[in-house]
């Protein structure tokens, strides 16, 4: 793997190399090395523990479905202004609405 040298020396974009630098000085200040390597397996024959990357990845998903009932909700707004009936895709919004808030229900019985 690159160093954080090697990689900002190749960048010619001075755009992308203050970004870098941001990546870099956040990473920095969340020691999200430390974290990297606490969240390595420690069973040997069994399933990996917990880690710091999967909570990352999940809280990621969340965010992608959190964004997307967003555009949803943005959807059925701009429909129920303009129908007086509910079409198929009324429907699969709703739909999709629905499971949004069963899922954040489920996630905050959770923790």
């Amino acid at each position: 793997m690159p160093s954080y040298e090697q990689v900002t020396v190749e960048l010619e974009d001075l755009e992308l190399k203050q970004l870098a630098v941001e990546i870099s000085d956040s990473s920095r200040a969340k020691n999200i090395a430390g974290k990297l390597q606490e969240s390595k397996p420690r069973r040997q024959n069994g399933p990996p523990d917990e880690s710091f990357v999967a909570e990352v990845i999940r809280h990621l998903k969340w965010r992608q479905v959190e964004a997307s009932h967003e555009l949803s909700k943005g959807q059925m707004g701009e429909r129920s202004e303009t129908s007086t009936g509910l079409d198929a895709n009324d429907k699969e919004l709703l739909r999709m609405i629905s499971e949004f808030h069963q899922k954040r229900a489920t996630k905050k019985s959770l923790t």
